[in-house]
């Protein structure tokens, strides 16, 4: 015989196997799937808390900042009507009304006043020639340029020109050119 028999040797099972009842199997699961989707709803639920807390720490904050800031001052209605004419004045088209006078004004003829009128796009001019023939020319003339549409006269009048250039120089009537001097208002047609 063999000096290993059979018989000498047994098999020796330490740890019996057992099988796990089916039953058993599918509580423990159905138990993990519980809990693993009872903590995710937990963490769900925290985030959206988490969420709303912070929208209405926003919506506090965006309340008082708009409470600290101070109301604009107001402002009294001739200072803003004052501030709007001034605008309105610089937004007159120079560069299109003095072109025009320019392109039209001769040598004989001087212009003593310019004065714009925003609010209803009239300007009133004066001018001094020689004779009153030259000054309506002038203002029939300019009447028809652009920017401008039509003319009205409004004053005539002569006005006497000094011989010396002094202001405070006493004038001798007698040796005194008068001159013609038209005051009329021009409208123009360019949106300032």
């Amino acid at each position: 015989m063999s000096r290993f028999s059979s018989s000498r040797f047994h098999r020796l099972d330490f740890a019996p196997a057992q099988a796990w009842p089916w039953w058993l199997l599918c509580g423990l699961l159905a138990a993990m799937m519980a809990i693993g989707t009872g903590v995710s709803r937990m963490f769900d639920a925290q985030r959206e808390q988490a969420a709303h807390d912070a929208s209405r720490v926003q919506k506090e904050q965006l309340r008082r900042a708009s409470r600290d800031v101070p109301p604009a001052p107001s402002l009294p209605k001739e200072q803003v009507d004052s501030v709007n004419d001034a605008i309105t004045a610089l937004n007159i088209p120079w560069p299109a009304l003095l072109g025009a006078i320019e392109s039209v004004r001769g040598e004989s003829v001087a212009l003593t006043l310019l004065e714009p009128r925003t609010q209803d796009q009239r300007v009133r001019l004066s001018a001094q020639a020689d004779s009153m023939d030259q000054l309506v020319d002038f203002m029939e003339q300019l009447g028809r340029t652009a920017p401008f549409d039509g003319a009205s006269p409004l004053r005539q009048e002569l006005a006497a020109q000094s011989a010396t250039s002094s202001p405070n120089a006493p004038m001798a009537a007698a040796a005194t050119p008068r001159r013609h001097q038209l005051t009329f208002e021009l409208h123009w047609r360019i949106a300032p």
